[in-house]
């Protein structure tokens, strides 16, 4: 059963096996089931840089490495890392790590190195969040619908999104979203004697617009 750390680190390993690749964060989003416009706000708001940096510092991490333990030409290192020219390979090297990477291999000194990022206990991560509520004309939601989640049932979220994962309903959400962001906890109420009163969790919802 996988919870939200096993599929944010299950991202991490992804990119980690795609470094030497083109890397689509529309595919890649899929493995956490949203949008690539979600993934890359959520990859910022937990790390505090954007996922297009981490990959650029992994990439260039993994090229320090080899050029300290092996004799492959500059050039291929470049093309393999995913850098369109040895000039531009050799600028984004120089600013990173201080000195190209002719030099950076004749003195072989220590690399600057970004380590792979691994996601535990998300929530002391987190800092304070700003929120303000809305009012909206009717709208039509698509999605994976809950009963109501006791606080107890610490694995009530994991089980629906799994669930949303297996019947293809994260697929549909994704391929459906045209790059927007998808919505998440969003909570049917009944007003009633002056009060909402909860009746049900939608976990993951595409808006109809």
């Amino acid at each position: 059963m996988t919870n939200s750390y096993d599929s944010l680190n299950m991202l991490i390993d992804t990119i980690e096996e795609n470094l030497e690749s083109v890397i689509d964060y529309n595919e890649l989003a899929k493995v956490i089931g949203t949008s690539s416009y979600a993934m890359q706000r959520i990859f910022v708001f937990l790390t505090g840089i954007t996922l297009t940096e981490y990959i650029r510092k992994r990439r260039l991490t993994k090229a320090a490495e080899e050029l300290m333990k092996t004799d492959n030409k500059i050039i291929d290192i470049a093309i393999k890392y995913k850098y369109d020219s040895p000039i531009s390979f050799s600028n984004a090297f120089k600013k990173f790590h201080g000195q190209s990477p002719a030099n950076f291999r004749k003195a072989n000194k220590k690399i600057n190195f970004f380590p792979k990022i691994e996601f535990t206990n998300i929530v002391n991560q987190m800092k304070d969040l700003k929120y303000e509520v809305v009012e909206r004309e009717k709208q039509t939601f698509y999605g994976k619908v809950t009963d109501v989640i006791q606080e107890t049932d610490k694995q009530a979220i994991a089980n629906l999104y799994d669930s949303a994962r297996k019947d293809g309903i994260m697929d549909f959400m994704v391929n459906n979203s045209k790059g927007k962001e998808l919505y998440y906890g969003v909570y049917e109420s009944i007003y009633e004697k002056g009060e909402y009163t909860r009746k049900r969790k939608i976990l993951f919802t595409l808006l109809n617009t």
